[in-house]
């Protein structure tokens, strides 16, 4: 047992150390180990919730809520039930809890938002808890832009398709829904769902109105002390898999990467992997790796002026836990205000728009296809054939083959296999002739992705051989991808018939370290009809409605 906690120590040891050599650990033993309690007492967290990991933590929850707050190390609470949370001294211990929240990121996105509270510091919610039920689509149901039943169709739900309610019209006649595997909002009848719960249960909401999740708004405030000879500072490691847009203390950020937050009397943001863009009284402010910038308010906890983006040294934050966060990293190196200037002048040129030359427009030629008239879109290339769905006047089309009816109507079949008339359609620019259906040979064989709802060889024809995948979000490790199928190998429903997945072997993606993806799949031969194509594993359930035509 003491050569185990030797090893612990020294391995908590390397990962805490500053980016200079030490030949001696900066925190004693008994911050480590309370550090490594931590990690083990919310190891598995998971989205959603929060953790009392060491130390003295305390909570509170809303009015409405029937949670009790965190008690003990251990402890889990979603985070929609907390009004704040806080991190007090304890001792000679160091307290620690974590919040592992959505924010932005789609429900698609499996990973986390984390915040890391440290020593004294607390955390407020400023996004109060929106009642929410779940609309289950009775019929093909369209999820449109505004609630208005010409307005644009966003997305779709096939029978029985599921999604969730969070807000109504005054009239409780439309509903609020989240577009699934998406951030976008959008609105469905009421009498065409049938809906879990009271629609008068959910607040009244304004068509273009933001939905916020638990804490993408927080004030945060710390004390200004630290530990490990000042290595260890208190206050808030945050950590963001991709781009994220959060508000703390009033300040809108736009963050990507790992930081750290102090809040005593000035709002300190220290980017240690990454980078970050403060807006503050219109004023964009950029900062790069390896520099700080510190933000004061008046008297009404609003931003005001900033002082300049200024270099920090790493060794001063050497002893954070950032061994605790899901992404591994290594702090920066020590930058100048030469590179700052630099840096800044670069994220400034790649962000800015091209600008538009002056010489006089020459005539867009660009092939244009949208709908002249709200149109209908069929399942076969004639108007005895099942009726799918509408398209509003202005919709873009795509179409790959034509045929002619037995009146002498021209009929375009679109990517997704349904059919459009031709009269609906208004043409511009110089288009190529769509190829006649009777003179085009059906492929053999085609590729249904269940993300899109598209084809990659054309639409689908009885007797293809097809290939429906989905590809669920990347695993964080090649282990995680090599074992994903003993875990769950997926599977695959077309209609009522269930078929076992296969998967590709691991991807790894260049861009992203060591992240891999695997496609999940089966093989079908296309017989005529109408599907709804459903793929799952664990949490992810991409859905597509299709047809297959006759002939």
């Amino acid at each position: 047992m003491r050569w185990i906690i030797v090893l612990l120590l020294l391995c908590l040891s390397w990962g805490t150390a500053p980016v200079t050599a030490q030949s001696t650990p900066l925190c004693p033993a008994r911050t480590l180990l309370a550090l490594a309690r931590a990690a083990s007492t919310c190891y598995g967290q998971s989205r959603g919730e929060a953790c009392y990991a060491n130390g003295l933590v305390e909570s509170t929850v809303f009015a409405a809520s029937s949670a009790t707050s965190l008690a003990q190390p251990g402890d889990r609470r979603a985070v929609s039930e907390l009004s704040s949370i806080s991190v007090l001294p304890h001792e000679e211990d160091i307290s620690v809890a974590s919040l592992y929240i959505q924010g932005n990121l789609t429900d698609a996105e499996q990973r986390s938002i984390v915040l890391m509270l440290l020593g004294e510091a607390s955390l407020t919610n400023q996004v109060p808890p929106l009642a929410q039920s779940v609309v289950q689509a009775t019929g093909a149901l369209n999820i449109r832009r505004a609630p208005q039943p010409d307005s644009e169709i966003i997305a779709r739900l096939g029978v029985g398709g599921t999604t969730i309610a969070n807000g109504r019209t005054a009239a409780a006649d439309w509903l609020r829904v989240r577009v699934p595997n998406s951030n976008d909002l959008g609105w469905v009848s009421a009498a065409s769902a049938a809906l879990d719960g009271n629609p008068l249960s959910l607040s009244v909401v304004r068509p273009g109105e933001p939905l916020l999740r638990p804490y993408q708004h927080f004030t945060f405030s710390s004390v200004t002390a630290s530990l490990c000879d000042g290595a260890l500072p208190f206050g808030l490691l945050l950590q963001t898999p991709v781009k994220t847009q959060l508000r703390i203390n009033n300040v809108d950020l736009l963050l990507s990467g790992t930081f750290f937050f102090q809040s005593d009397d000035l709002l300190s943001i220290h980017v240690l992997q990454g980078e970050a863009v403060a807006l503050v009284a219109d004023q964009e402010i950029f900062i790069p790796a390896a520099a700080r910038l510190s933000i004061s308010s008046d008297d009404a906890n609003q931003p005001l002026a900033l002082a300049l983006v200024e270099p920090f040294d790493p060794a001063s934050l050497a002893a954070l836990p950032i061994n605790n966060l899901p992404i591994r990293l290594q702090l920066p190196q020590s930058i100048t205000a030469e590179d700052i200037e630099r840096l800044t002048a670069e994220y400034h040129a790649r962000t800015e728009p091209t600008p538009i030359p002056t010489q006089s427009a020459q005539p867009d030629t660009t092939c244009r296809r949208q709908t002249s008239r709200r149109a209908t879109l069929w399942a076969g290339p004639a108007e005895f054939y099942e009726a799918v769905n509408n398209l509003p006047a202005g919709t873009a089309v795509s179409p790959v083959i034509q045929t002619t009816d037995a009146a002498g109507n021209v009929w375009w079949q679109l990517r997704s296999s349904n059919w459009i008339k031709r009269s609906d359609v208004q043409e511009s620019g110089n288009c190529d002739p769509v190829p006649v259906a009777d003179q085009s040979t059906a492929p053999r064989s085609n590729t249904l992705s269940l993300e899109t709802c598209e084809t990659t060889n054309g639409p689908l024809r009885a007797g293809q051989n097809v290939r429906i995948q989905f590809q669920p979000p990347a695993f964080d490790n090649l282990g995680e991808a090599r074992d994903a199928t003993l875990v769950d190998p997926g599977k695959i429903s077309i209609g009522s018939q269930s078929y076992r997945a296969r998967a590709t072997a691991p991807i790894r993606l260049g861009t992203e370290g060591e992240r891999y993806i695997r496609q999940f799949y089966i093989n079908w031969v296309a017989e005529p009809g109408t599907y709804r194509i459903v793929g799952e594993r664990l949490s992810y359930i991409p859905i597509c409605s299709i047809t297959v035509p006759v002939g």
